[in-house]
């Protein structure tokens, strides 16, 4: 999945008539950025997050779901990829 921004009005222009390759709209008069592979391996239920700060820093989070069952206080467990091997534990309430 790509995602990018775009100066382009979308009343101007036909969906259409957009190229498969994200990469071909840096050729369009509008300012256009994209960024490919967005999101990689999302799966069916994942929501995808895209905040925008007035200074211009784009972030992206992949929000999953999943079932759980919860009978009593629960610590959610949380590993980060990476350099180290740091596992945080944060007490939910």
């Amino acid at each position: 999945m790509a995602f990018g921004l775009t100066s382009c009005n979308p009343d101007s222009i036909c969906v259409d008539s957009l190229p498969d390759d994200s990469d071909l709209l840096l050729n369009r008069p509008e300012y256009w950025v994209v960024k490919k592979e967005a999101a990689n391996n999302p799966v069916a239920g994942d929501e995808l997050a895209f905040t925008i700060t007035l200074s211009g820093k784009v972030s992206q989070s992949v929000l999953f779901s999943y079932a759980l069952s919860i009978h009593g206080p629960s610590v959610a467990v949380e590993k980060t990829s990476g350099k180290g091997n740091d596992v945080s534990m944060l007490m939910l309430q």
